[in-house]
């Protein structure tokens, strides 16, 4: 059983395993994870126990199931984190956009209030000071 393990891995590097049953199950499946590299097998073994798997076939439908759950969590964690990243991004890009239409607005209604009241030159102080553009904005209660 272990030279088959040994063998279909070294010519086809798969195993298919047989039905026939294993006596010392942990046994088996530690040295063949320690030959492997395999890291999960405390958790195939006590799965195993549990279903009372005891052929070499069911132990690596076990340790494909196992490792299909843990891909789709890795996936699932993965494109998370890609779509917050993503929702960041297109947050901050709609607030600027929206900060930018605002402030355009706003500056663009102080003109209208200034150009009303008949004077150039706060126009153009305002469109060159930033300090005293705010001060107006909050003089005439358009900065919000």
């Amino acid at each position: 059983m272990l030279a088959d393990y040994l063998y279909q891995m070294r010519t086809t590097n798969s195993y298919k395993g047989d039905e026939s049953n294993i006596k010392h199950v942990d046994e088996i499946l530690m040295l063949m994870s320690a030959m492997s590299g395999f890291k999960n097998v405390e958790n195939i073994i006590k799965v195993a126990h549990e279903r009372k798997v005891s052929n070499m076939k069911g132990f690596f439908e076990l340790a494909e199931e196992k490792g299909i759950e843990k891909g789709i969590e890795l996936g699932r964690t993965e494109g998370r984190e890609e779509g917050l990243q993503l929702g960041r991004t297109e947050g901050i890009e709609k607030g600027l956009e929206l900060g930018r239409t605002e402030g355009a607005d706003m500056v663009s209604e102080l003109n209208t209030i200034l150009a009303r009241e008949g004077n150039l030159e706060k126009i153009i102080k305002a469109n060159t000071d930033k300090i005293y553009r705010n001060e107006l904005l909050k003089k005439y209660r358009l900065l919000k």
